[in-house]
């Protein structure tokens, strides 16, 4: 009985109101939860937006590093058969070593042109030795040549 004693204050305001007020609150108290329901759905929405933008940002990178690991290691058979006496490979080392260079500036491009997208500390140095490779490679045999 002391359960009606505490709902009485409020029945006896509601027995004094109009109809369309009763509906009113009815109304309100339905729609703060539908709007905290909405509010909450646009929020992760907008969150796996933000996500997927990131994921397809990763994706051309990894493209794009994919094409320098290609052209790295397509150079190393190369230079393995220009240094085992197959001159003929000469000309198709050299298109190779121009792409490499090629590959890594577009990759250093994009990874400068996206926001939020960081090189991670190991890329500098790996870049600086990739820039380098080709230099570096001339007149060497294949044990030195191989010794990354």
């Amino acid at each position: 009985m002391s359960f009606v004693n505490f709902l009485y204050p409020g029945m006896w305001v509601m027995r004094k109101m109009r109809f369309g007020s009763k509906l009113a609150i009815v109304f309100l108290v339905a729609l703060v939860p539908l709007l905290f329901i909405v509010w909450q759905l646009i929020s992760r929405t907008l969150n796996d937006v933000q996500i997927t933008r990131a994921e397809v940002v990763g994706v051309e990178v990894v493209e794009q590093t994919t094409d320098v690991i290609r052209n790295v290691q397509a150079h190393r058979g190369q230079t393995n058969m220009v240094l085992l006496g197959n001159a003929a490979a000469t000309g198709a080392r050299d298109q190779t070593r121009s792409k490499l260079a090629e590959e890594v500036n577009d990759l250093k491009r994009l990874l400068d042109d996206k926001q939020g997208m960081e090189a991670p500390a190991e890329w500098k140095e790996l870049r600086g030795r990739l820039e380098t490779l080709v230099k570096e490679l001339d007149g060497k045999d294949a044990p030195q040549a191989f010794g990354f």
